[in-house]
């Protein structure tokens, strides 16, 4: 047999075969299957259930109450202080029943008695005690020494809340420490995991924001929340913990312009099992052609072509 005929058989050999060769008339469909790929990888980033806790030690806390289904709080013995009186009136195994609508704010300075303003355009509640029923004028200020060392109460509550307060002169409580905390549905699933996890330094300020019409709060448009109270007496401040869905946490802080913690693309994408393939898929489908083209090349350059 002659050498063409060798030369020919080794050049058919090394051929690309035909399908590879056609691969590049399916580019476009490829183009278009990434195109779909990105689109859905986009939607997944951006359309996601969060919820945020906010578990810390606080001197000061601010609510707005919704509904009045958490909205009772024993206080124990309580003196009471309005406008109509010069002193106070003390009440015994009094318990608060906060009504909607009405603002809170709740302070407690280092060890001392809790000190609870209330306000609300007609009455932000009443008081039942061991005597009766004391309804509420729309100001209002409660005042409680607590329970014995080592005891301690648990106060719930629905509505917007804000941890700590400004830092300024005159403040004298202030957010004492925490964490604050970011969690998200896994796609197609129930489950949530931890995206972020923020600790707080002492003097800042949280405001939960809502990204959620339907959960938030009318009067203030910051986000719904549900959470409690738990002062133990014989320790400094109270422990407030705060639960929310569809919010993210501000953080204010001295001497910055603060910052929030909210949903991220990268932590999406690093902590997402489904949201890790399909990016794994879509740089896979990006470099394909690539190298189909450089596959076809080389075998063309074997065959002699």
């Amino acid at each position: 047999m002659s050498a063409s005929g060798n030369e020919d058989r080794r050049s058919r050999k090394c051929a690309p075969p035909d399908w590879l060769r056609r691969a590049s008339g399916w580019k476009l469909a490829l183009a278009v299957l990434l195109g779909c790929l990105g689109l859905l990888l986009v939607g997944l980033v951006s359309c996601r259930d969060s919820a945020v806790t906010v578990h810390a030690r606080s001197e000061a806390i601010r609510l707005s109450v919704v509904g009045e289904v958490l909205g009772e709080w024993p206080l124990g013995d309580a003196w009471v202080f309005t406008e109509d009186s010069d002193e106070g009136q003390l009440l015994h195994d009094a318990v608060l029943l906060m009504s909607h609508g009405m603002s809170a704010h709740a302070e407690r300075r280092g060890k001392g008695p809790l000190r609870i303003e209330l306000e609300a355009k007609e009455s932000p509640g009443e008081i039942r005690h061991a005597a009766g029923q004391l309804p509420l004028p729309p100001r209002a200020v409660l005042s409680t020494p607590g329970g014995d060392a080592g005891s301690a109460s648990i106060l719930p509550f629905r509505g917007c809340a804000v941890l700590g307060d400004d830092v300024a002169a005159g403040v004298g409580a202030v957010l004492l420490e925490g964490r604050v905390q970011l969690a998200e549905k896994f796609f197609l699933r129930d489950e949530r995991y931890l995206m972020a996890s923020q600790d707080l330094d002492a003097g800042d300020r949280v405001t939960l924001r809502s990204t959620s019409y339907e959960h938030r709060c009318l009067e203030t448009g910051q986000a719904l929340a549900d959470g409690f109270l738990r002062v133990d007496w014989d320790k400094l401040g109270f422990e407030a913990v705060a639960h929310a869905v569809h919010a993210t946490a501000c953080v204010g802080r001295l001497g910055s312009e603060g910052y929030c913690i909210e949903p991220s693309p990268f932590r999406r994408l690093l902590y997402d099992p489904l949201l890790t393939v399909l990016a794994t898929v879509l740089a896979i489908a990006l470099a394909l052609p690539s190298a189909v083209d450089s596959t076809v090349a080389l075998l063309d350059r074997r065959a002699g072509r």
